[in-house]
C-alpha cells in the first residue's frame, strides 16, 4: 500500500533545496565549438513560435499567501525540476498569470500557496495533484479551479465527466489513453470509456494524451454542473510516424549505458509518481549505440507533431543526467516534423561546476545468479529509482556518479539484484544492521571499493535440495503445470519478466497465470481504474504476454482488484456511495470486459474469474464486496463471453463459497485455492499429506463428480513459519497469505522465514495429487518473476520448494530420468 499523500507531504519539504537550483523559465541549448579543420556539426535547433498563454485560477476562499503556478518536468521528476511563476491577484478569489509557451507543446503544471513551504493543491480525496495538462496550439487562456489545499478541504456538490473516445478513422474504441481534467487522471478502458469523478462546478480543460504517441492530442473545455454528469464523446485521429535519428556528442566517451529518457512510453516514462517524484525508470529506457567516431546514436519512430521532451543520461532522469554549463538540468524539447529527421545533440556536461565524480566498484558474492543484473540506488532525501551498473568480470561491477552534486550533500546508497531494492539488497556493512553505505560530496574525486558479503534473502552457498519422492505417475499433455505470477506489481516487472518466465520454463512449467491489476480507488463514489506506476497498463500486459509465449508458456490472465488507502478508511467509516452495489457491479463489469478484450487481443488460452476479486486486506467488508461479485456471476460471465472466446477458469476456495450447479456450468476449468489449515490431525509431513488426500478425495472430488469439470490445485503457501495452519501470525494476528504477500511486496513486514515448511507442504500436496489421477494440474501462486529470493513470500523461485516442483513437473510429463 502506498500512501501518496504522506509521501508527497514529506518530500515537498526536502525538494525545496533542489528547486533553488532550477528556476530558469526557458532552457537554452548551447553549441560547443567544433574543430575548424572538420566540417562543423552544429546543435539541432527548431525555430519555434511562442504563444502568450493566460492561466486564470479561482480559489474556494481568500488566501493570505502568494499563489504560484509550477510547471512540471516529469522527465527529470515531477517533484525535482519545476519552473515557477508568481500569479497576479485579480479579485478576492481570482488570480492570473501570462506565460510565453511553445506552440505545439504540452504543458504540465499545478498550483500551490507559497508559505514557508509549498502548500499544494489537492483533489477531492485530498491527494496532492501530480499535474494538470494543457496543449498549446495558439495564444489562448485556460481556466482552473482549486478543489482543496493539502491543509484545508472544502464542501462541494461535485459534478463529473464521462465519455468515450473513438478512433476517428475506424470508429473503434481506444484503450489506454490518459485523460486529465482538473488535475485528476484516468485511463480509457477497452471500450474507450472514461470517467472523472468529483470535480467542482465550473470550467475545466480536458486533455487526452496517448502514452506512446499513437494518437493525436485532444483538448476541449468542459462545463461541470453540480451533481450532474457532463458527457464528452471524443473522436481522435491516429498519428502518422516518421523516423528520427539522434546523433549525440558527449564529453564522456565509451560509456556502455548512455540512455535517452523522455515524456513518452518508449523512453522509459511510466506516467506515474514513483520513487518520491520520478516518472522515468532507467531500466525501461533505451540505451544508445556508440559509433566508431565516439558519438552515440539512436533511431526512433515518432509521431508527427508530437512534443518530445527528453534528455540524455548516464543514470536516470535525476542522477547523471545532462546539465547546462552552470549546473542546471538540461531538458530538450522538439516538435516532430512531417518528414524523417536527423538531430545532432551536444551534451555540455553531466557534472556541475566545482564538483568531482565518484566511482563505485563493487564485488558481489559468488552465489549471485549469473542472470542477475546489479543496480545501485541512492537516497539523498528518500530512495530514488535504482540504476543498472556495468558488469566487468569475476563478479565485479562499476558505476561512476557525476552528479548533480550541487543539489545534494550526504547520500546513502545500496546495491540491489534486478532492481528489487526491497527484498534483494546487499547485507548491511554494520554488525547491527542499522548503517548501510553512504558518502558525502567532495571537491576531489572519490573511489569506493565495496565488497558485498551477501544478499538479503539469498543463501551464502548454493546447496542442492535433497529430493525423496515416490513413484510418480505420468500425466497427459493437457495436465497443467505452472505458476501464477506475484500480484505485487512494480514498474520493473516488465523489464525482468522474460527472465522470470524462462526460469519457470526451466522448472518444467507449461502455463503461467499473469495478474492484471486495477485499483478500487474509492467506494464513495465508486472508482475502479488503473493507477499508473502502481498497476500494469495495457502495453505492460501485452509485453508480458508476448514474452511468456516466446519461451513456450501457455498464458492465462487473472484480473484482480487492489484497494487504495482511501478505501481502507472508507470501509472503516462505513462510507459507501448511495446504491453502491449497482455502481460497483457496473464498474467491475467494465474492468472484466477490459480484461476479456485484452485476453482476446493477445490470443491467450484463458481468463481467471475469482471468487476473491479483492486482495490485500483482512476486512469483513471485502467479503461483502467479494460475495456481491459471486452472486452476480450469472450476469457477468455472458458479458465476458461476448468479448473473449477462450477458456474461463473459476478460482475458488470451496470453504468460502457455496456455488450451485448452474454457476459451475459457466466455466471450463476449476482452480481450487489451497491455503488450508493442514494441522487438523497432526503437525508433520504425514499429517499434511493426509489432509490434502482428505480434501482431494472428499470435497474436491464431489465438485468434480457433480460438474464433470477439470480441477487443478492453486497452491498458496508461503515459506513462513506457521504456514501449515493456513495463515501467518504477525504481532498476534493471523494474516491471510494474500495479505502477507502484499505487505512483503511493500516492505511493510517480514514473517519468520521457514523454507522447509513450504517444501513439506508442497511434497504433501504433490503426493496426494499423485494418488488421484483425475486431478488436472497444479499451479503455484505468487511466483516472483523479477528475482529469486528466499524470503517468506509464497514465491518458490530460488527455494527448496522450487527444486521439488522441478523434479515433480518433469516426472509428471515423463521427462525425469
Amino acid at each position: 500500500m502506498l500512501n501518496r499523500e504522506k509521501r508527497n507531504l514529506f518530500f515537498r519539504c526536502i525538494f525545496v533545496i533542489i528547486f533553488l537550483f532550477n528556476s530558469s523559465c526557458i532552457p537554452i541549448l548551447t553549441t560547443p565549438e567544433s574543430d575548424s579543420s572538420e566540417t562543423p556539426i552544429v546543435q539541432y535547433e527548431q525555430d519555434l513560435t511562442y504563444a502568450e498563454t493566460d492561466f486564470y485560477l479561482q480559489v474556494p476562499e481568500p488566501v493570505s499567501e502568494d499563489l504560484v503556478i509550477e510547471l512540471i518536468d516529469d522527465v527529470t521528476g515531477i517533484e525535482l525540476n519545476p519552473t515557477r511563476y508568481a500569479m497576479q491577484k485579480t479579485g478576492d478569489l481570482t488570480y492570473k498569470v501570462s506565460i510565453p509557451l511553445k506552440i505545439g507543446s504540452v504543458v504540465k503544471y499545478r498550483y500551490f500557496r507559497n508559505g514557508n513551504l509549498p502548500i499544494y493543491e489537492t483533489d477531492s480525496r485530498n491527494q496532492i495533484i501530480d499535474y494538470r495538462a494543457v496543449f498549446i496550439n495558439t495564444a489562448g487562456e485556460f481556466n482552473d479551479l482549486i478543489t482543496n489545499w493539502i491543509d484545508k478541504q472544502f464542501s462541494y456538490e461535485f459534478g463529473r465527466i464521462e465519455g468515450q473516445i473513438l478512433n476517428s478513422e475506424t470508429n473503434s474504441p481506444l484503450p489506454n489513453l490518459l485523460v486529465i481534467a482538473g488535475g485528476v487522471q484516468t485511463f480509457t478502458n477497452s471500450l474507450g470509456n472514461f470517467s472523472i469523478e468529483q470535480l467542482p462546478q465550473g470550467k475545466h480543460t480536458i486533455v487526452v494524451l496517448s502514452t506512446d504517441g499513437e494518437f493525436q492530442i485532444f483538448q476541449q473545455e468542459a462545463i461541470i454542473e453540480k451533481s450532474m454528469t457532463t458527457m464528452a464523446n471524443i473522436a481522435i485521429s491516429p498519428s502518422k510516424f516518421v523516423n528520427v535519428t539522434f546523433i549525440v556528442q558527449s564529453p564522456i566517451v565509451n560509456h556502455p549505458s548512455m540512455r535517452m529518457v523522455g515524456n513518452i512510453y518508449q523512453l522509459g516514462n511510466v506516467f506515474g509518481n514513483i520513487f518520491n517524484g520520478e516518472s522515468v525508470v532507467a531500466s525501461r529506457a533505451p540505451v544508445l549505440s556508440q559509433l566508431p567516431d565516439g558519438t552515440y546514436t539512436i533511431s526512433l519512430s515518432l509521431p508527427i507533431g508530437f512534443n518530445l521532451v527528453y534528455k540524455y543520461t548516464l543514470g536516470n532522469g535525476f542522477w547523471n543526467s545532462e546539465l547546462t554549463s552552470d549546473g542546471k538540468f538540461n531538458v530538450r524539447e522538439i516538435i516532430i516534423p512531417d518528414q524523417d529527421l536527423l538531430v545532432n545533440d551536444f551534451v555540455t556536461t553531466f557534472q556541475a561546476p566545482e564538483t568531482s565524480k565518484i566511482e563505485f566498484n563493487v564485488s558481489v558474492p559468488k552465489n549471485t545468479p549469473d542472470s542477475d543484473k546489479i543496480s545501485i540506488q541512492f537516497s539523498p532525501f528518500g530512495w530514488s529509482s535504482p540504476i543498472p551498473m556495468t558488469k566487468l568480470d569475476n563478479g565485479n561491477y562499476l558505476f561512476t556518479l557525476y552528479g548533480p552534486f550541487n543539489m545534494v550533500n550526504d547520500v546513502k546508497y545500496q546495491y540491489c539484484r534486478n532492481d528489487s531494492c526491497g527484498n534483494s539488497i546487499n547485507l548491511s556493512k554494520s554488525p547491527t544492521g542499522t548503517t548501510g553505505y553512504k558518502f558525502s560530496v567532495s571537491s576531489v574525486e572519490q573511489v569506493f571499493k565495496d565488497e558485498i558479503s551477501g544478499w538479503i534473502n539469498w543463501p551464502s552457498e548454493n546447496l542442492q535440495s535433497e529430493i525423496v519422492v515416490p513413484n510418480i505417475k505420468q500425466r497427459d499433455k493437457n495436465f497443467l503445470l505452472g505458476f501464477e505470477q506475484a500480484t505485487d506489481y512494480d514498474v520493473f516487472v516488465p523489464v525482468y519478466s522474460e527472465t522470470g518466465y524462462q526460469s519457470m520454463k526451466e522448472l518444467n512449467a507449461n502455463v503461467v497465470i499473469i495478474p492484471l491489476q486495477w485499483t478500487l480507488q474509492s467506494i464513495n463514489p465508486v472508482i475502479i481504474a488503473p493507477l499508473a506506476g502502481e498497476n500494469p497498463l495495457w502495453k505492460d500486459i501485452i509485453s508480458e504476454v508476448l514474452k511468456a509465449k516466446m519461451v513456450g508458456l501457455q498464458v492465462v490472465l487473472s484480473p484482480k482488484l487492489n484497494i487504495s488507502t482511501l478505501v481502507v478508511d472508507q470501509l472503516h467509516e462505513n462510507s459507501f456511495q448511495n446504491e453502491w452495489e449497482n455502481k460497483f457491479l457496473q464498474e467491475y463489469t467494465k474492468f472484466m470486459i477490459f480484461a476479456s478484450d485484452l485476453a482476446q487481443f493477445t490470443e491467450i488460452r484463458g481468463l481467471v474469474i475469482s471468487t476473491r476479486p479483492m486482495f490485500g486486506h483482512n476486512y469483513d467488508d471485502l467479503e461483502l464486496i467479494n460475495n456481491l461479485v459471486v452472486s452476480n456471476l450469472s450476469l457477468l460471465i455472458p458479458a465476458i463471453n461476448n468479448h473473449f472466446s477462450g477458456d474461463l477458469f473459476l478460482e475458488e476456495n470451496p470453504d468460502e463459497t457455496n456455488l450451485d450447479a448452474e454457476t459451475y456450468k459457466l466455466f471450463d476449468h476449476i482452480l481450487i485455492v489451497a491455503d488450508w489449515d493442514l494441522t487438523q490431525n497432526g503437525n508433520d509431513l504425514v499429517s499434511y499429506t493426509n489432509e490434502f488426500q482428505n480434501r482431494i478425495g472428499g470435497q474436491l472430488q464431489e465438485i468434480h463428480s457433480s460438474t464433470n469439470l477439470p480441477i487443478s490445485l492453486l497452491m498458496d503457501y508461503p515459506s513462513a513459519k506457521g504456514a501449515e495452519i493456513g495463515c501467518v501470525v504477525i504481532e498476534d494476528e493471523c494474516l491471510s497469505f494474500n495479505f502477507v504477500n502484499q505487505l512483503l511486496g511493500k516492505q511493510m513486514t517480514n514473517g519468520e522465514i521457514d523454507l522447509q515448511i513450504q517444501k513439506d507442504i508442497y511434497m504433501a500436496a504433490l503426493s496426494a495429487i499423485n494418488e488421484n489421477d483425475w486431478i488436472s494440474g497444479i499451479i503455484s501462486k505468487g511466483y516472483n518473476t523479477q528475482v529469486g529470493s528466499q524470503d517468506s513470500s509464497s514465491s518458490v523461485r530460488g527455494k527448496p520448494a522450487g527444486d521439488l516442483l522441478w523434479y515433480w513437473f518433469a516426472s509428471f510429463m515423463g521427462n525425469q530420468k
